[in-house]
Order: C-alpha cells, then sequence, then structure tokens
C-alpha cells in the first residue's frame, strides 16, 4: 500500500496543484494584451506535459506494484520485469528535475537574459561573480595599495 500513497503523494497532489495554479495563471494571462503571452502558455504547457512524461510511467508502475502486493498479479517474471521497470522509470523521474531551468531558459526570455546577464558579469569558470564579493578582482594595472585622501588612510589590496 506504500506505493499507492507515493503515487497520490507523488502525482496526484502535485499535479492538481499544478493545474491548479497554471490554469490561473493561464485565465490571468487570456486577459493580457500582451504579444508575448502565447509563449507564456506554451511554457506552461511545456512544464506540465515534462511533468506528466517523466512522472506518470515512475507511477503507473508502483501502481502495478500495489496489484503485486495485493496478490492481483502474480506471475514471478512479470515481478522480475517490475523490478526492472522500477528503477528505469524511478531514473527518469529524477532526471525530471534536472530540466525545469532547461525549459526555462529555451522558453522562457527574462529568465535567458538574466542567465546571460549572470554569466557576463562572472570573470571565469572558478572565480565568484562581481555580486558575491568573496573575492574582489582587480585588473592588472591597479597597485597593489593606493591613498585615499578623505581618510588620509593606506588602503591595500591583495593582488591576485
Amino acid at each position: 500500500m506504500r506505493s499507492l500513497e507515493i503515487n497520490i503523494l507523488g502525482l496526484v497532489i502535485p499535479l492538481g496543484t499544478m493545474l491548479f495554479c497554471y490554469s490561473m495563471i493561464i485565465r490571468t494571462l487570456q486577459h493580457c494584451k500582451n504579444e508575448k503571452k502565447s509563449k507564456a502558455v506554451r511554457m506552461v504547457f511545456a512544464v506540465v506535459a515534462l511533468f506528466l512524461g517523466f512522472w506518470a510511467p515512475y507511477n503507473m508502475v508502483l501502481f502495478l506494484e500495489t496489484l503485486v502486493e495485493l496478490e492481483v498479479l502474480q506471475d514471478c517474471t512479470f515481478e522480475r520485469h517490475l523490478d526492472y521497470a522500477i528503477q528505469a522509470t524511478e531514473t527518469l523521474a529524477f532526471v525530471h528535475c534536472c530540466l525545469n531551468p532547461v525549459i526555462y531558459f529555451f522558453l522562457g526570455e527574462k529568465f535567458r537574459k538574466y542567465l546571460v546577464q549572470l554569466f557576463k558579469t562572472c570573470r571565469g569558470p572558478f572565480l565568484p561573480c562581481q555580486y558575491c564579493r568573496l573575492l574582489q578582482i582587480y585588473p592588472p594595472d591597479t597597485p597593489s595599495s593606493s591613498y585615499t585622501q578623505s581618510t588620509g588612510d593606506h588602503d591595500l589590496h591583495d593582488a591576485l
């Protein structure tokens, strides 16, 4: 019966929540006079379709496992194939967790723009970007120390 609980908590409730929330978003978009609303609607459908495409097979296999546990289905070969199917569909379902950022990148114009801007502000693969402020990077022509007239103090900057 644990498989049935996973079906309800892992597919039915999230799918119901997604359908409700996204239908409210689509309803709001229908009242907008924006030329890009069709892109937003396509993104909503893509998110829901991918969720179903990646999680429904796993939940169907779990449902079949429930039928085996209830002894409705009894076949050793079927149970062995069901074990393989659980492993394969579970992997497929967990891959879905990595796909939402990809969906938003390819379909979301603002997300793509902000991500490109983030990479432009970063100075290298191992150096934090300018917003992190963990490590300040100065151009090579900057002296290693400077004198500020306002305080009369010397500011030392570590050269990288």
